[in-house]
């Protein structure tokens, strides 16, 4: 097994999803506080092993379907270069070493880990074989990961939760999993039920119409919370957002692999700029 082969088993170009972890840091104000961003930076190394864990498991599951896939099939285990036993063997590992650290850290970000390693579970053997609960589930584990870190800052303690750090991140994460529906749709065309049965009810009347729906709720989301939050000079990032936005959705549109996997958005040097400006801007407005 190659070095690339041990990168595409544990999904790292996935660990991007894992930094919604340092949110309730960065509003609190605390990012450059190096007691609390050394807590949340080894939360994040959990997250990311538990996500690993989560995905070598994934993949053991559905070997026999990644093969039609066009794409999935090249993955390590689905392609025949990682053996499944000793996949298994580095995703039971990766398992016992994100619980441990996880508890150590906090019992209830542990509580959020387990958590996430279940329901993500479920999905995998169970819902993301049901029309809509799948796009759904998918968004509370994204709520799950910006949750966990506020019981990272705050270990030991139960604490009030900001409406907005469970809004935000949800939407945000419907938006993409609608994105990736459309988007997997677009590109398989009339072979995209040989590769998951139930696009054959995602059709293009159901995605269009959830893709807009979320994205509508994106944007709404995201307005109130610059204008209700404490910090209302990040009202200025709305057309930021909304440009990153509009970009994402029409690259979607057009079948670019983006809408597949966002992680392709660093290619794309218009999202690229998007985002670090959004990220320069609101550090600016909180800590300046």
């Amino acid at each position: 097994m190659s070095f690339t082969d041990l990168f595409k088993l544990l999904r790292a170009n996935n660990y991007y999803k894992n930094l919604l972890i340092f949110l309730p840091l960065i509003f609190i104000s605390q990012i450059l506080s190096p007691n609390p961003l050394l807590r949340v930076f080894l939360g994040f190394i959990a997250l990311c092993a538990v996500s690993s864990a989560n995905y070598i498991f994934n993949d053991i599951i559905d070997r026999k379907q990644d093969i039609h896939h066009p794409e999935k099939r090249f993955r390590p285990i689905a392609s025949g270069r990682v053996w499944t036993e000793f996949a298994l063997f580095i995703g039971i590992t990766l398992l016992i070493t994100s619980f441990l650290l996880s508890y150590l850290l906090s019992f209830y970000f542990f509580l959020f880990v387990l958590a996430l390693f279940i329901l993500t579970n479920l999905y995998s053997l169970f819902l993301k074989q049901i029309l809509f609960l799948d796009i759904i589930f998918i968004s509370i584990n994204f709520v799950l990961r910006a949750l966990a870190g506020a019981f990272i800052i705050f270990p030991n303690k139960i604490i009030r939760i900001s409406p907005w750090l469970v809004l935000v991140p949800f939407f945000l994460a419907l938006f993409l999993a609608t994105a990736k529906r459309r988007s997997n749709l677009i590109y398989l065309g009339e072979h995209a039920s040989k590769y998951n049965k139930l696009l054959e009810h995602y059709d293009y009347h159901t995605t269009s119409f959830l893709f807009t729906t979320s994205t509508t709720l994106l944007i709404f989301t995201y307005a109130l919370f610059t204008f209700f939050s404490d910090f209302p000079l990040l009202i200025i990032t709305i057309p930021i957002v909304l440009y990153a936005i509009f970009r994402f959705y029409k690259l979607t549109e057009s079948g670019n692999r983006i809408g597949r996997n966002i992680i392709h958005s660093v290619k794309d040097k218009s999202l690229l700029i998007s985002f670090l400006l959004w990220i320069f801007v609101t550090f600016l407005v909180i800590y300046l």
